[in-house]
């Protein structure tokens, strides 16, 4: 099936342009990052938007394509923005905090009573959802992701003159600078199971795991289990002095955190914009874990509602999430279902295009000169398990500070996470909040792209562990089973020992 729109004209320039790149994300993704990334709202709300998106879903991985010279355009006029408005911020945060809350209203009140709606109310709610997820993208994903890799890069040149390139000042700044004021949402958890654990309520932990099951949904799952809940309970209860320690540290974080920033600021004697840029930088990493937080609770609420259809329309679960969202909006109208024979193949090869927010084109016909320009791009053969036998070290962006020797587990999409060995080092494109399971086990971590503030970097610091983020060759210079030394100040990972040929 292909549908053809009425923007195409440039399109095909912009697939065959030399600058565009691709991010791989693991696994297929509601398409909202096309729709908000071209929308016309955007314009207004930071002055720029994307012409086009493309996506790509590939025996059952997700791809993304951006044009690295158009990106750099929008990303130079959110950074201008942000330094003339620095509270344009604090303004996206507001609208995502609004909309989330306004979410979790709606489906405390939806759920309790699916199965009793009529067909016509599939498609309201739907609409809903989409509409939700579709502020969320914009107000806070597409702020982040126009922002935080110009800032992280101007912050740190600033840095890099400032400390004539000390890499164990500008380690020592970074870490107290970018830190959240505020908790983030995993150190929320993190605190509020401490609490239980010390007051030895049963009926919290309930409560507990009701309110956190979706911290590790990304998108489509998984779901924590109730044995992470427990075991980390278990061992709260274990160590009492030490749980009253975290709770203490959690209650203090933002006046200690404050009391550090200015503190660090006089030590060193950093100029405005140093300062200005840090604020930045650690305001969006805020927005993006907010916006974090807002996705995984919003879609494991949808997830609920998309079970309900599944019930009643005998859609197979997995196939559910390779509709557009049009398409489920209209499975409660009554509209012509989406085959199965067309869900399949989507799985296997599915090209969605976007431009001024709407779908303008799909297919799955792998023999389309979009398809095939695609997948020459990618390269259809995707050895990603072997690495670059010339490459012995990656740099990236120093995230977490600490030297830490391991063997590699390299890791794509959560269908990697039982490849998870404790004190391994975690290789990936990037982390997202399914792979916290495996972060807990990692002794340190590297990826290709992210930067101060991404979900790698914000963990990897949690969890004090070496992270370097950014590398943008750390899944091709390693393979599993490689020994690999992780220097975390100075965003250097060195190959140590080649793999053995004993399967992991």
């Amino acid at each position: 099936m292909c549908k053809l729109g009425y923007r195409m004209e440039g399109l095909f320039d912009y697939i065959s342009d030399p600058t565009i790149s691709y991010v791989r994300v693991g696994k297929p993704y509601p398409n909202f990052w096309g729709e908000s990334h071209t929308h016309p709202h955007l314009k207004s709300l930071h002055g720029t938007k994307v012409s086009y998106a493309v996506y790509l879903y590939f025996n059952g991985d997700a791809y993304y394509f951006v044009d690295k010279k158009g990106i750099a355009r929008v990303k130079e006029i959110v950074y201008k923005k942000l330094l003339l408005k620095p509270n344009h911020i604090s303004h996206c945060l507001e609208k995502t905090d609004s909309v989330i809350s306004e979410g979790e209203s709606f489906f405390q009140f939806v759920l309790p009573n699916i199965k009793k709606y009529s067909n016509d109310k599939i498609e309201l709610i739907s609409k809903k959802f989409h509409k939700l997820l579709l502020q969320i993208q914009m107000y806070a994903d597409s702020t982040y992701y126009m922002s935080e890799s110009i800032l992280n890069e101007n912050l740190l040149k600033r840095l890099e003159s400032h400390f004539s390139k000390d890499s164990e000042k500008i380690g020592k700044v970074v870490k107290v600078l970018t830190a959240f004021d505020s908790l983030s949402y995993l150190e929320r958890e993190d605190l509020s199971l401490a609490q239980i654990a010390l007051a030895n309520d049963q009926s919290s932990i309930i409560n507990h795991i009701s309110l956190w099951r979706h911290k590790t949904f990304d998108y489509w799952g998984p779901e924590t289990t109730e044995k992470e809940f427990y075991d980390r309970l278990k061992s709260f209860r274990k160590q009492p002095t030490r749980t009253r320690a975290t709770v203490s540290r959690y209650t203090n974080a933002k006046k200690s955190r404050q009391r550090m920033k200015k503190g660090i600021i006089k030590r060193y004697n950093l100029p405005g914009d140093i300062v200005l840029l840090s604020r930045l930088v650690s305001q969006v990493g805020f927005l993006n874990d907010t916006k974090k937080y807002s996705i995984t609770r919003l879609t494991y609420l949808f997830d609920k509602f998309l079970d309900e259809i599944v019930r009643r329309f005998g859609i197979e679960k997995e196939l559910i999430y390779y509709h557009l969202p049009l398409e489920i909006e209209g499975i409660g109208r009554g509209d012509q279902p989406v085959s199965e024979k067309e869900l399949r193949e989507r799985r296997m090869l599915f090209v969605i295009v976007f431009s001024e927010g709407k779908e303008i084109m799909h297919t799955t016909d792998k023999g389309s000169q979009i398809a095939q320009e695609l997948l020459k791009i990618i390269g259809t053969d995707l050895r990603l398990d072997s690495a670059d036998e010339e490459s012995t070290s990656c740099s990236g962006i120093p995230a977490s500070k600490g030297e830490y020797e391991g063997t590699v587990v390299k890791m794509f999409s959560h269908k990697d996470l039982h490849k998870a060995r404790d004190g391994m080092v975690l290789v990936s494109p990037k982390t997202t909040v399914d792979f916290i399971s495996a972060l807990y086990k990692a002794g340190a971590v590297v990826t290709d792209y992210g930067g101060l503030t991404s979900h790698t970097a914000i963990v990897a610091r949690e969890m004090n562990i070496p992270g370097i983020v950014g590398t943008k060759t750390a899944t091709t210079a390693f393979s599993d089973g490689d020994v690999v030394c992780v220097d975390g100040e100075k965003g250097i990972a060195k190959l140590v020992k080649k793999r053995s040929h004993q399967k992991l």
